[in-house]
């Protein structure tokens, strides 16, 4: 233990004891500072300092005085007009403190110590805490991710800092997969922030980014589907249109890849960025009632995609209906919530390449309803070349007109695959409608290994 002795006892003529490394003569009593070594000067200002700033808090990391005796206790204290003195110790770097007001800009002193008493003010330092986002115009952005990571800057920069820390999660395959459902928020867990709890301010941000993440047709199909909600909340309060859920996995940023899910009963999506928007899956869409009056509007969010997918099984001959025909019960989709890369081993139904032009076109009508939901429509375009349509197969079950509970009818291509079905009711006695639309290669933004 004599080893661990410093430098400046070694010159004192100090007894000690090696089993306790106590002084026993010649010592100043400890001061509740810690340490228990006598010092005859104080220590000189700290050094090589480095001011972190962050969601109101700041970090000091810096090394020892160079002059000096030992410094035992360093002290952090910062202070603003019209705000509370923010102050902290430690005996070590690193020194944070807490507490701040974000976007005020401070004046610090770090100031280190012994039992001999302060050195000299290492700074000061003005400093600045802040969340880490801007609120920026957005409309100078010359690209959809970038504007998307534009418009999530403004959002996040107007919540609270515990909403901030319930709104970004890792990128990580559990979070991407683990907190979607095609059940109520009330009834399934979600994460994030719910419309519910935002105010007016952050409501509008986290509606312009969901916005800028769709096409008008797709904004138009996921705000009739949240109303829908509010047409079953007149009679149940499992119903709400604001209780769909904002989260982000990863920070956003311009260069690094990150997701937004938004997320409630009948709707999900997954925009996944990295520089510029890649995807928009997994995205479902379901709605109950499949029609409805609410505020004196009409409304069937779902229409469109029955009405295609069923105009595409009705140009079938018989020959081939059967061809197409899987022959089994469905009551949800297939890969839904937790089914993540189960695609079938081997496509089945009818290829594309046998169809006739005419149902050729109705082929991309039908994919169109759902990629069509996705800002800027590489995707629709890159599903329906003629090379990707001849390897598309369509395939469905029960009944060929979508009508009936458990009518199905699956799109599988070489990138794409979307599915919907009639299903019974939850909340009324009436059936309802099931759909989703996934890429095999850019789900949860290709981020993770989903074959596993």
């Amino acid at each position: 233990m004599l080893s661990s002795i410093p430098n400046w006892l070694s010159s004192k003529a100090v007894a000690l004891s090696v089993i306790g490394a106590l002084c026993v003569a010649g010592c100043e009593e400890s001061s509740s500072d810690g340490g228990g070594y006598p010092a005859d000067t104080p220590p000189g200002a700290a050094t090589n300092v480095v001011i972190t700033e962050g969601d109101r808090r700041i970090v000091f990391t810096f090394d020892d005085p160079t002059t000096g005796d030992d410094a035992n206790r360093f002290t952090a204290s910062c202070s603003a007009t019209d705000q509370e003195t923010i102050e902290a110790f430690s005996a070590k770097s690193p020194l944070t403190l807490t507490g701040f007001v974000n976007d005020v800009t401070y004046t610090c002193t770090l100031i280190a110590a012994n039992n001999a008493g302060e050195g000299p003010d290492a700074g000061p330092f003005d400093v600045t805490p802040n969340s880490g986002f801007d609120t920026t115009d957005c409309s100078l952005q010359t690209t959809i991710g970038d504007n998307m990571t534009c418009l999530s800057h403004n959002y996040l920069d107007g919540l609270t800092t515990t909403q901030r820390a319930a709104s970004i999660l890792g990128l990580t395959e559990s979070n991407a997969t683990g907190f979607w459902s095609p059940l109520p928020a009330g009834v399934s867990g979600r994460v994030g922030l719910p419309l519910s709890s935002m105010d007016d301010g952050s409501k509008e941000d986290a509606l312009a980014l969901i916005e800028s993440m769709l096409s008008a047709q797709g904004f138009t199909r996921e705000e009739a589907i949240r109303v829908a909600d509010d047409f079953l909340g007149e009679t149940s309060t499992t119903y709400d249109s604001e209780r769909y859920f904002i989260s982000f996995l990863g920070v956003p940023t311009y260069d690094e890849p990150w997701i937004m899910l938004f997320t409630g009963n009948h709707y999900t999506f997954f925009a996944s960025v990295e520089g510029e928007e890649i995807s928009l899956t997994p995205n479902f869409a379901g709605v109950e009632p499949t029609s409805f009056t609410f505020d004196e509007t009409d409304y069937s969010p779902l229409d469109d995609r029955q009405t295609a997918l069923a105009a595409l099984l009705a140009s079938l001959s018989d020959a081939e209906q059967t061809t197409a025909n899987l022959g089994e019960t469905f009551t949800d989709i297939l890969l839904g919530p937790g089914d993540d890369g189960d695609y079938p081993e081997t496509q089945e139904g009818l290829a594309g390449s046998d169809l006739s032009a005419a149902q050729r076109a109705l082929l991309v009508t039908a994919i169109e309803a759902f990629a069509g939901d996705h800002a800027g429509g590489e995707l629709a375009a890159e599903y329906t070349t003629d090379a990707a349509l001849d390897d598309t197969y369509i395939a469905w079950s029960t009944d060929a007109a979508l009508v009936d509970e458990g009518a199905y009818v699956r799109i599988d291509g070489p990138n794409v695959w979307l599915e919907f079905v009639v299903v019974a009711g939850e909340a009324t006695s009436d059936t309802h409608y099931h759909s989703i639309w996934r890429d095999k290669t850019l789900d949860y933004g290709g981020n993770f290994d989903l074959t596993d």
